[in-house]
Parts: C-alpha cells; structure tokens; sequence
C-alpha cells in the first residue's frame, strides 16, 4: 500500500493564497453596513488583514472617535498604515499592546469590537486572541465577528457565544458567517 504524500509547500502556500482570496473577496466586504456605530465618538477596534475597507469607512464615520486596526502580516500593515494616513482618528499596529499609552498603561476602553477570524491561525491562537480582544472593550460594548467555512470558525463562534453570547447572526450565506454578541460584563480571566 502506497503511502499518500502530503501537500509540498507550493501547494500550502496556493491554499493560503485562495484562502486569503477567499476573505478578502467574500468576507471582509460583508461587514460593510452592519458594523454600526453608536455615535460619532465610539472607538472602533478591529482585528483582522482584511478589514481595512471596514476601517476607511469607520473612520469618516467617527470624526470624534477612534478607529485602530491591528493586521498580522507586515505587508498588510504597511498598506493599511498607507491608507489611513489621512485620518487622524486612526491607527494601525501589529498587536493589540502597541494601543498602550507611551508610558505602557491601558487607554481609555474601547467601544465596538470587530474580529475577522484568522485563517491562518489554529484555534488555540484564535482563542487567545479572542480573549485578548474582549479585554480592550468596555462592558456591554457590541462585538461583530465573522469567518468563513473553515473549523476555526465553527471553535471561535462556540467560544464568543460562551463569552459574549447569545449571539445574533447577521449575515449568512456560505460559507461566509457573521455575528454579533456584546461585550461581558465583569473582568475576563
């Protein structure tokens, strides 16, 4: 019996590629319109590559506010940072500590949160940074999350639900799912 040979490189760098295709042309654009506001003063944190169309239009509707954008790859960081240069009401970093004030202190909580899972990461690191995300809300703050056909999904919107539920579903058509919840009240551990 044959020993079947696992997918190359080449092949799992595709796999990303059609994934990261995937999100940025079925996904991201869904949370366009159902991500809403408070008022012209929240502060919208969002975490996630391929949100920063979502970003742009937060940060003309929220001239008072702020809006932060955390990306994990370099290149999507740079294009973001590029993008978003004209709005002093927004900045993008690579990790949620760099929104610590310069002396390294917490900033004032922020008030909407949105979380476009991963594909990339396994569950336990989308867990972590689930958890890590919620801690920067305020209580009762709504929190919109949203992924795509994949198992870190179905695992991340178990854990919201457990964290921030009852969830409300917003959008789905598959394979793209999209969420709301709000923020706990009391601290996370």
């Amino acid at each position: 019996m044959a020993k079947e040979k696992s997918k190359g490189r080449g092949a799992r760098e595709q796999g990303r590629a059609d994934r990261r295709s995937e999100y940025a042309a079925l996904v991201a654009p869904q949370f366009s319109g159902l991500v809403q506001p408070a008022g012209p003063d929240d502060r919208a944190l969002l975490l996630g590559d391929d949100l920063l169309p979502l970003a742009l239009e937060l940060a003309q509707k929220l001239p008072d506010g702020a809006v932060a954008l955390v990306t994990t790859e370099f290149e999507r960081w740079e294009e973001a940072s590029q993008a978003l240069a004209e709005y002093p009401n927004a900045r993008v970093v690579q990790e949620l500590v760099e929104l610590n004030d310069p002396d390294g202190f917490p900033t004032e909580p922020w008030t909407l949160g949105v979380f476009l899972v991963p594909y990339q990461l396994g569950p336990k690191t989308v867990l972590v940074l689930m958890i890590e995300l919620l801690s920067w809300l305020r209580p009762n703050s709504p929190i919109y999350a949203g992924g795509s056909r994949m198992h870190e999904w179905t695992l991340a919107s178990e854990r919201l639900s457990a964290r921030a539920g009852p969830l409300t579903t917003l959008y789905a058509s598959d394979p793209v799912r999209i969420v709301k919840g709000l923020t706990p009240v009391g601290r996370l551990s």
